[in-house]
């Protein structure tokens, strides 16, 4: 650490060293922020045939799982049509149809919440009503800013021991 990419090595269409997606499919596209380099693009938007038998939303994950400590991630992000996006950290585990750890999501309207997702300790199998593993969510606190459709917006999580904070636009 630190890592930073910007995509401006790859060319169109290619997918990037470190990130691993998972329920999508994101690749290297044209137009970064304000219309120039490379940014990465979720490419596939059609829900997916789920083994799971549940609804898990796209990601793109990179980093160490295995590691805790204090660091900041960041992302220029733009939504091309109504719906959310969301910035991931400390992320320890993929199964079921979640993403254990924190999770900052802001929607087209400026809504935002950070969350924590976990595993629910008093399940460890899959449950046979929702084909999943047991979830437990915690919004940690929430806001409103603007926050528009096909508009480049910077939005960053920081965390530093048992502190976090939430930039969207600096």
């Amino acid at each position: 650490l630190p890592f930073e990419e910007d995509f401006e090595n790859y060319g169109e269409g290619k997918l990037a060293r470190f990130f691993s997606d998972v329920n999508g499919a994101f690749e290297t596209a044209s137009g970064g922020v304000e219309g120039t380099g490379f940014c990465y693009r979720q490419v596939v938007t059609a829900q997916p045939i789920s083994w799971w038998h549940g609804n898990m939303r796209p990601a793109t994950l990179m980093g160490d799982p295995r590691w805790w400590g204090d660091y900041e991630v960041s992302a220029d992000v733009l939504l091309e049509e109504p719906g959310y996006v969301e910035l991931l950290g400390r992320v320890s585990a993929q199964a079921g149809m979640g993403i254990v750890g924190l999770h900052l999501q802001i929607n087209d309207q400026g809504e935002w919440k950070l969350y924590s997702e976990d595993f629910d300790s008093s399940s460890q199998v899959m449950l046979s009503s929702g084909g999943e593993f047991a979830r437990s969510k915690m919004t940690l606190d929430s806001g409103k800013v603007d926050f528009g459709i096909n508009e480049w917006h910077h939005m960053a999580l920081k965390m530093k021991g048992k502190q976090l904070d939430v930039l969207i636009d600096n």
